[in-house]
């Protein structure tokens, strides 16, 4: 196989890790298409004061659409989904995203009681821009809350996430990741 065709395939499994890798997207409606009454199906929202979380339409495709105001009364804006997973098993979060905003998620029992915050990943791009993260959940997680989010009371931001993607990274027998 020539080198360059190599590098261009090892730069793309990088910027977009589910093109050479691709694995069952767990969430429902990840790709923003199916909308109903402004609202994208299987996603939820939540706001306070002034924030708002929308759907906005980008040529032919829809985006998740985050606006948090700075008025004394909004700490966050969100989109949010809940997804049944397994535990002790290594996930991928992934989206293309643009502005600012943190792609993360909680992880709950199967009660639906907290459990821990991943970490995920904080984004603040010009333009729109892969972002991505991996962990593997806990023993007693039953439940991944994935949130698409800006926090902060005296922070005023606005973001854009589309083609939302969380996939179960494949493994070998002792639970490694191959291929990722």
């Amino acid at each position: 196989m020539n080198v360059s065709l190599i590098r261009v395939m090892a730069t793309a499994a990088g910027l977009f890790p589910g093109i050479l890798f691709s694995a069952d997207n767990l969430l429902k409606n990840g790709n923003v298409e199916e909308v109903k009454d402004g609202q994208p199906l299987c996603w939820f929202k939540g706001s306070t004061g002034g924030s708002v979380a929308s759907v906005v339409k980008d040529g032919e495709n829809h985006r998740l659409h985050l606006k948090k105001v700075n008025d004394g009364k909004s700490t966050f804006a969100a989109w949010i989904q809940d997804v049944t997973v397994r535990p002790g098993t290594e996930y991928r979060l992934s989206g293309i995203a643009e502005g600012e905003g943190r792609l993360f998620w909680y992880e709950l029992d199967e009660n639906r009681k907290f459990l821990k915050q991943i970490r995920g990943v904080t984004f603040k791009n010009s333009a729109k821009s892969p972002v991505s993260t991996v962990f593997r959940t806990s023993p007693k997680t039953g439940i991944c809350q994935i949130r698409f989010e800006i926090y902060g009371r005296e922070r005023a931001a606005e973001g854009f996430l589309d083609d939302v993607c969380f996939e179960e990274l494949q493994g070998d027998s002792d639970g490694k990741s191959k291929g990722m």
